[in-house]
């Protein structure tokens, strides 16, 4: 038996048969044999005789695992087309959800109308809104109040009030009406309908109010309240009738007993006014609701009459004393201007001079030392917003000859430059740091 062995020799290689004798021959047959490959049964081809060979079952199964390399393939490819397919179904989906969002909403539009009310609320504005949005108007219909259709649907939403609106259709896609209309059952009503309005259970127009002014006709400086009425026109308060009495008259006079007003001008509302919210609300901070259901206005900024005292109240009356040697010293005119600013009207003024007679009594009275200075009447009490600072620029103090109270100024250094007749020196003061 021989084998081969390579011998090199230079950079060529030589092969030369191996010779095994022996023991050694033995065991390399039995090597030679487990690496040649069995044959199991010969098969005809062309003629030729082919062996087809089995390996040893210690080698790999490669067909086994080929097997399961397409299954394996086949099962990733089957997973994929699976969640092509539902994420195809979704987009579809979504896309028909979208369309159908993009398209306008069909709604249907019933109005009842109070056909006897010229006054009431007009409800144009709001259809005109509805229409305005993305709707597609399908039907309208209108009623009056006392139509068969309107009371079947007044019963069905619970309307209190007319004139009104119902929207019905595809409401989902017109969400946004809840802020202007109440939702009810299968509609949107609108319910916040402002005064005047048809009250529905009495048939009867609420919110046109009717007023009563009482004044002083002499009185030419006392409040005039007639601004406070078309302050409340402009507020969207309906009236139907304005009347007004002199507190003289005999009307006038009946209306200050039954209400017993202590301030002229006042007025009386009827109780229709109490279906503005916006009145309702604060009025007590203004006046009172009367046992018959009247308002009553009672916060009045003076000046005005009092009724019991049969006398204007709030003519505040002031007497400025100046220096016309001072040139420096502030215009007392700076007075006015402040006492205006803070809603006093003056009744009278006069001014005095300190070397006149009446300015050096007024000097020596209320022992002043600072000028210029002022003094004003018990009128002042009128107007609470100055009494409150009055401790901070001066004194309150006695007339020695009426008694009545008088309110001196003693700050002038709040004003500006002053005379201080102590040590006869024009005081001109430091700002203050900020």
């Amino acid at each position: 038996m021989e084998k081969k062995r390579k011998i090199q020799k230079g950079n060529i290689i030589q092969e030369k048969p191996l010779k095994v004798e022996g023991k050694h021959k033995q065991a390399y047959k039995e090597e030679k044999q487990k690496q040649t490959p069995k044959v199991s049964k010969l098969v005809k081809d062309t003629g030729k005789d082919t062996a087809k060979v089995e390996y040893s079952k210690s080698g790999p199964n490669w067909e086994k695992l080929r097997d399961i390399l397409i299954i394996g393939l086949t099962l990733i490819l089957l997973v994929n087309v699976g969640i092509l397919f539902l994420t195809q179904n979704k987009i579809n989906n979504a896309q028909k959800i979208l369309e159908e969002a993009l398209k306008p909403a069909n709604i249907k539009l019933t109005i009842i109308k109070a056909s006897n009310c010229k006054e009431c609320f007009n409800i144009e504005s709001i259809i005109s809104l509805i229409k305005e949005n993305k709707v597609k108007l399908i039907k309208e219909e209108e009623y009056t109040v006392n139509d068969r259709d309107a009371k079947e649907l007044i019963a069905k939403y619970g309307i209190t009030r007319v004139p009104t609106l119902i929207v019905t259709g595809e409401l989902d896609k017109v969400a946004a009406l809840a802020q202007l209309l109440e939702k009810k059952s299968d509609a949107y009503v609108l319910t916040q309908i402002l005064p005047p309005y048809i009250d529905v259970q009495s048939g009867k127009i609420k919110g046109i109010v009717e007023s009563s002014l009482i004044y002083k006709k002499d009185c030419d400086k006392c409040t005039d309240l007639s601004q406070l009425l078309n302050q409340l026109k402009r507020s969207g308060i309906f009236f139907g009738k304005e009347i007004s009495y002199d507190s003289d008259s005999n009307e006038g006079k009946e209306i200050i007993k039954r209400y017993d007003l202590k301030k002229v001008p006042s007025i009386v509302f009827t109780n229709e006014i109490g279906e503005y919210e916006i009145v309702k609300s604060n009025w007590q901070n203004v006046g009172t609701v009367e046992s018959d259901g009247k308002y009553v206005f009672r916060n009045i900024n003076a000046p005005y009459y009092d009724p019991e005292k049969e006398k204007v109240t709030g003519l505040v009356g002031v007497v400025f004393i100046t220096d016309k040697n001072c040139t420096k010293c502030y215009d007392i005119s700076l007075h006015k201007q402040i006492l205006g600013n803070l809603g006093v009207v003056l009744g009278y003024e006069s001014t005095y001079d300190i070397a006149t007679k009446n300015g050096k009594e007024l000097l020596e009275e209320y022992n002043i030392t600072k000028v210029p200075t002022m003094f004003m009447s018990n009128d002042l009490e009128a107007y609470p917003q100055v009494i409150q600072i009055w401790n901070q620029v001066g004194t309150v103090d006695k007339d020695p000859d009426t008694n009545e109270t008088v309110y001196t100024f003693r700050a002038p250094s709040v004003m500006g430059i002053y005379h201080d007749l102590q040590t006869d020196q024009i005081i001109e003061p430091q700002p203050q740091a900020q």
